[in-house]
């Protein structure tokens, strides 16, 4: 790219434009790994699970684990689903619009 102040100013732009972009991004590969770790946590307790060598006490213990550990994992992906939502609308026309009514 030529260092024109055209392509300059469209280089600010598009970075400007695009920043939020590139935090999203961020948060969404560092929330894949998270799910990654916690189904390798409820495959673990599976496995443990299908072993024969575990009592039925044991074995609900771990059901019961395995359910608990679902739930939370659930509960938090879909607060970090709505945070990242509400945060991307910030970036959206209709939102600004707003913001401009309000103040």
């Amino acid at each position: 790219m030529t260092n024109t102040p055209q392509a300059v100013l469209f280089s600010k732009q598009h970075r400007k434009r695009y920043a939020h972009l590139e935090r999203f991004s961020l948060t969404a590969v560092t929330h894949a790994v998270r799910t990654s770790n916690q189904l390798k946590q409820i495959s673990a307790m599976l496995s443990a699970i299908a072993r024969d060598a575990a009592s039925p006490d044991e074995r609900k213990a771990l059901l019961q684990g395995v359910t608990t550990l679902a739930q939370s994992y659930a509960s938090d992906a879909r607060m970090d689903m709505e945070h990242m939502s509400i945060a991307q609308m910030r970036y959206t026309p209709r939102w600004k619009a707003f913001k401009k009514r309000g103040r």
